[in-house]
Formats: C-alpha cells, structure tokens, sequence
C-alpha cells in the first residue's frame, strides 16, 4: 500500500477578505454574498469511482447554489460583496477539475477515471451555465474599477471580455444551444483522448530483428515462450528501436502502429469534433473555430499565424533540402536504388550521420543519463539557479512510482508537486502537467503534476528525454512560482501561445556544460567528457532546417483544418497535402496521422505556438547569454516579471518588464537563417 497521509484534505477554507483591494483576504468582509471558499480535494478522497461520483454531486449541488444567490442577490455588486466571493468558487472550481484530469490521465483504476470523466461532463456543464448567465454578467459590469489595484482590474477585463467571447450577450435560444454543444464537445474531447490513452499498439519481431538496438533495451525485454520480443507503441519501446534498429521492416510496422493507435476509433470522432467546434465558433459570430479561438491569443489572428509560418517556410527551404539530402545520401549507401527517405527511416539515418560525420554516438550519451541522476540532476538545477529548496513531501500517492516533494523559499513553503513519470496501461502517454491548485495569495498553496513516459527503473535517457524531462519540470516550476489574487491570474493564465516559451527557454541549460557535468556521469562514477559534449553542442543545429519544417506542418495542419467549414472535408488528404507543401517526406497511403495528434484537441487551431514560442524564449535567453548562465540576479529578475506574475498582465507586457523592450523574433530568424547559409 501506498502511505496514507492525505495530500490535502477534503475541507472548506473559508477566508474574510477586506474592503483594501490591495490586501489579501483577511478581516472581515463587508456584505458578501456568501462567504469566501477555497475547497481543496484531497486525491486519496478522490481513488475510487464511487468517491468521485459522491464528492461530484455534492460539490456541483453546492456550486448551484451559490450560482442562484449570485443571480438572485439584491447587494450592490462591488469587489468585496460580488466579486471575490465568486472568484473563490472559481478557484474551487478550478481545484476539482485539475483533480479529474489527473485520475483521467494517470489513475490506475480504469472506473476511476470513466468516473472522472462522466463528473467533468458535469463541471463543464456548470461551467457553460455560470459563463452564459446574463444576471451574473450585468453585475460583473456594475462593478467600480475606480481604485483597484492594475492586476484586479485586468482581471475584471479579462472575465468580462471571456463572457463576451463566449456568448452571454446572446439569444436565449443561442445560448442554450451554446450550454448543449459544451457538454456534447467534452464528450466528444474525452473520447478522443481516451481512444489515444488506451490505444496502445504491439509488434512481435525476433530478437535477431533487432540488430542495432541497445544492448539495455534488448535485456529489459524477455522474449516469450515462442520466441518474441514484443514492443508496444509507447515511447520508451518506441523510440529506441526507431532510432537504432538496423531492420527497415521492423521501423515500419512499428512507426504505422503508433500512427494508427487510435485507428478508426477517431476517424469519426474527430469529424465530429470539427463540425461540433465549428458550429460553436458560427454560434459566436465567428468565421470558423479556428478565429475563435485565436482572438485572446498574443498572435490575435489566423492571418498573423498565416504569415509568421510562412515567414519560417522561406527561412528553413533550403535547409531542409540540405538535411534530407543528407539523409537520402546515406540511405543510398544502404540501398543504391532509393528513390526517397520515409519517415520511418529519417531518426535512423539522422543517428547514423550524427555517428559517422560528427562523432555523436547517441547510444554512448545515454550511458551518462541514469533516470535517477538525471531526475535529481533536473531538481538540483532548478534550486540553484532560483535559490530554492526541494524537499520530499510526505504524502499519498496514486502508484508505488509516483514521488511528491515541495518547493521551500528561505524556509517558506511556496508549492508543492507529484512525479509521475513511468509508462502504465491507461495512463497519458505524451508528458504534461497538470495545475492541481493555483498559488492564491497566503490563502491557497500552488501545487502541479507533472506525467510523462520515460522508462521505467533505472534504464538510460537519451539526450532528448533528459531535455524534455526540463521543459515539462519547467511549467511545473512556473505553477509554483506564480501567486496571484485571482483565479484568471494566478497559475499558468497567460496567453496559451506564450506558455511554452519559459520551458523552451530552460532547455538552453542541458546545454551548458557546467550544468549538464554535474550529474551526467556512467556507472563508474565518470563525468561526460568534455570533449563528447563538444560534438553534440557542435550537432545540435544538425537537421534543424527538417525539423522545424515538420513543426510547421503539424502547425498548418492543426490552423487550417480549423480554419474552414468541415462539411465534405476530406481530413487525410489536406493532412498529406500540408505534409508534402512543409516536409519533402511523400505521404503514406492509411498513415493517419490526424487520429492519433493528441493536440488537434488540446490545443485547436494553435499549435503553431510551440514555434512562436520558441522564437520568444530565444529572445529572453538573450539576457542569461548576455549575464551569465548561471546568474542569480537574472534569475531572480525572470522569476520576478515574468514567471512569478502568472497572467497578471498580458504577456508582451511580461516580456518588456523582464527586457527594457518589446520581444523581438529577430534572434530565432538569425538562427534560421544562419543555418540555412551553412
């Protein structure tokens, strides 16, 4: 059994808060409507399917109530009496959603997580009803700005423009329809995901098919009693035979298994969820989703998408026909009639000229990344660079892998957070985190939950896991970091094509020797030779010109299968059409790649934001270049504008504080174009 010790228990804070906007809640509060309260749910409460269905019942019973006193109240709606009180039933609100989606994501219990998933049906359609409510919103505009402090009167903008968004200014026919088509989208949303969770694929090969793989990776896996290795879809079993196996038959069966894991399951679902989003987006007065969902973004439109992708497509041409030409080149050594190089092919290949012509052996580099020393590596870094401390957290957890710990600053507790970080049958199969409370003031400490894939026990990572390992720690850290008043402010609230622009930026530090000395060490205790991290520093631009090219087709993809009416479209062949117009890889006939991107539903229309965000966190990494990469003022300064502040302000504003300026995309289009040149 797992220790028993609550992670925080199932209670009702209840909080004063007074009449000084600029306080935090304490005194006593002047005519609220009903008092302030935070209500944490304790996870271990929370294990079974009958607890969720209980606790979602009586949660969502007590949220109707205070939503019929809000509509009803006769009190004049000011900050004290309307609006604070209302924004900690958010915050409760936004505390129980974070725990269903983690036991959706991550639990064991398979009626755990069809339990939390039937109870956020329930909370979002809470959610659609309070959003659309026309007596709520007419006393969200009768509240007096006059006086407040900036960070409260960017929240009251930032909930009256969402309402507007949103629809509450609507028909009631309008509206009801919207209300009907949030709780018909979770569904449909849930199920998508869940046919990718649960959708694992498996190959049956010989052990003599796997020449070239990793002598760890062959004696982790047994064969069965007819001789078989059977190597499932998930990325530990996935990658490495991708990237090392000598047999091409091999790669190919497994590289169309893990694209057609959720095949056909979500060739209907996801028509479904085009047509359903693109009513929804009409509903509100919008061309199609994809402008909808655009709108509160830093880009602000489809059109600024448009040409910032096709800005990049002109930078990286070139490129990428001098990466894949590289590629075919020794594709040819292999087999003199190739016509062309087939996705399934490019990590082998790329692994075989990263060896033979930069003296980067992959295999060699992960003999100095131990999942254990790479974890405290990771943990070690991060209270060094921001002067914090990171402690083991005695609490439950949901399995035996999972770790928790908290965060302390010069003794104080600032937040708290789970590891879970191993595949299991059911689980998320990619890498997020998940905000399970948002930092709120002194009232509500901030705690995440970080989930991915790595291999289990102590197996090696390669390179790449150790930096995605940072980057998913990196939003973790930006949950804890960020403490703010409100529920629209506090947490990782900024705009959604910012987010990935702090943990793409922490990457830079996997690339810092003296960072990367302190725990990359073999088995005998040896620190990675100076000289091997010269090779892969001197590699790492190797196929950027490909690889953003296949970023910007997944980003074209996601923008314009949004960005049109989905009546008679044919999803398979605009996905090839983009693939072939961004990659010079040729479409495969029954790929499907559409039914298995796990972003199509998170994030729309917007997954161009990992490239605009990355050409953000090339800018801000200018200031630790220009300071030292280890320099604790800048550290404390990027904490302070930019990680601590949440959505607090808009993120340009963010970005100007912690610059002196306004962000500029000039350093990543010199990278691009540089690279292009040599």
């Amino acid at each position: 059994m797992f220790r028993v010790v609550v992670f925080v228990s199932t209670l009702l804070m209840l909080m004063t808060y007074s009449g000084d906007a600029d306080s935090d809640f304490s005194g006593q509060l002047k005519n609220p409507i009903f008092p302030i309260e935070y209500q944490s749910f304790g996870l271990e409460s929370l294990s079974s399917a009958l607890a969720i269905d209980n606790a979602c019942d009586e949660f969502i019973g007590k949220l109707q109530a205070k939503k019929l006193s809000l509509e009803n109240s006769k009190v004049v709606p000011h900050l004290n009496s309307f609006y604070a009180p209302l924004d900690s039933m958010m915050v409760s609100l936004n505390n129980f959603s974070g725990g269903l989606r983690l036991i959706s994501d991550s639990f064991d219990d398979p009626n755990a997580r069809e339990s939390s998933r039937s109870c956020n049906e329930k909370v979002s359609d809470f959610k659609s009803g309070l959003n659309l409510s026309k007596d709520i919103y007419s006393k969200y505009l009768q509240v007096n700005k006059e006086g407040l402090d900036q960070e409260t009167q960017y929240s009251l903008s930032k909930r009256v423009d969402s309402l507007q968004r949103g629809g509450v200014g609507a028909s009631d026919d309008v509206r009801n329809r919207l209300n009907a088509l949030v709780g018909e989208l979770v569904e449909v949303e849930q199920e998508f995901n869940k046919n990718i969770n649960e959708g694992v694929r498996y190959v049956k090969v010989k052990p003599e098919e796997l020449g070239g793989v990793p002598e760890e990776y062959l004696n982790s896996r047994k064969p069965d009693e007819n001789g078989y290795i059977e190597i499932s879809t998930r990325y530990p079993d996935l990658v490495p035979v991708i990237s090392y196996a000598d047999n091409d038959e091999v790669k190919r069966k497994l590289w169309f298994e893990f694209w057609r894991r959720a095949y056909p399951e979500n060739v209907s679902v996801v028509k479904k969820l085009l047509q359903k989003r693109y009513e929804y987006a009409k509903l509100l007065g919008y061309k199609n989703y994809a402008h909808y969902v655009i709108a509160d973004k830093m880009v602000g439109s489809p059109q600024r998408v448009q040409r910032f992708l096709q800005q990049i497509n002109e930078y990286t041409k070139s490129a990428e026909k001098k990466d894949y030409n590289r590629l075919l080149k020794r594709l040819r050594d292999i087999n003199p009639s190739a016509a062309k190089v087939e996705l399934w092919q490019r990590d082998y290949l790329y692994e075989l000229v990263l060896k033979e012509q930069l003296n980067v052996d992959s295999q060699k580099i992960r003999e100095y990344f131990s999942f254990s020393k790479t974890k405290n590596g990771v943990l070690s870094l991060i209270q060094d660079l921001f002067d914090v401390q990171i402690k083991d957290w005695d609490t439950w957890v949901w399995n035996e892998l999972v770790t928790a710990h908290e965060v302390y600053d010069d003794g104080k507790l600032i937040g708290k957070f789970y590891l879970d970080l191993h595949p299991r049958k059911g689980k998320f199969n990619h890498a997020k985190v998940i905000t399970l409370q948002q930092g709120i003031g002194s009232q509500q400490t901030a705690v995440a939950a970080m989930l991915a894939n790595f291999p289990s026990g102590n197996e090696s990572l390669s390179h790449n896991d150790v930096v995605t390992f940072l980057h998913e720690f990196g939003h973790v850290m930006h949950v804890v970091f960020s403490h703010g008043k409100w529920s629209n402010t506090a947490g990782v609230t900024t705009e959604r094509d910012f987010i990935e622009a702090p943990s793409q930026m922490l990457e830079e530090w996997l690339w810092h020797y003296p960072t990367l000395s302190r725990f990359a060490t073999n088995k005998k205790g040896e620190v990675l030779p100076k000289v091997l991290f010269d090779s892969m520093k001197a590699a790492r631009n190797f196929n950027l010109g490909m690889n953003t090219r296949q970023q910007l087709h997944y980003a074209a993809f996601s923008l314009e299968v949004y960005n049109q009416n989905p009546e008679g479209l044919d999803v398979d062949r605009l996905s090839d059409a983009l693939q072939s117009e961004y990659t010079l890889f040729p479409a495969n006939e029954n790929q499907y790649l559409y039914t298995s991107f796990t972003h199509l539903n998170g994030y729309s229309a917007a997954y161009y934001s990992y490239l605009w965000s990355l050409a953000i966190s090339t800018d801000i990494l200018s200031e630790f270049k220009d300071s030292g990469m280890m320099n604790k003022e800048t550290a404390r300064r990027y904490r302070r504008d930019i990680l601590s502040k949440g959505g607090s302000k808009p993120a340009d504003a963010l970005l100007e504080d912690f610059l002196g300026r306004q962000f500029s995309f000039d350093a990543y289009a010199g990278k691009l174009k540089s690279y292009s040149k040599e």
